[in-house]
């Protein structure tokens, strides 16, 4: 599934390796088959790799959910889930 990309934010919908990281962390959302992670600003799709590493970002600091791109991400979500019902 392709999530529009918000106007004004030229960076979302990139590409980001995914981690060792990813099940457990809060910014982590699955719709359908698509993989995205949603720390900062923009979100990224999450592309599998044969030896993933440890989260870079994560190790950057903790963020506050409202600055990052998962309350964008999650409005989504509930938006393409209440249409299916």
């Amino acid at each position: 599934m392709k999530i529009p990309e918000r106007p004004g934010q030229r960076w979302d919908g990139g590409f980001k390796s995914r981690t060792k990281d990813c099940d457990d962390c809060e910014f982590y959302r699955k719709i359908n088959d698509t993989e995205i992670c949603a720390w900062g600003i923009a979100f990224k799709y999450l592309s599998a790799t044969q030896n993933p590493r440890k989260c870079d970002l994560l190790r950057r600091g903790k963020i506050m959910y409202e600055e990052s791109s998962a309350p964008y991400v999650d409005a989504v979500i509930r938006k393409k889930s209440s249409q299916n019902s």
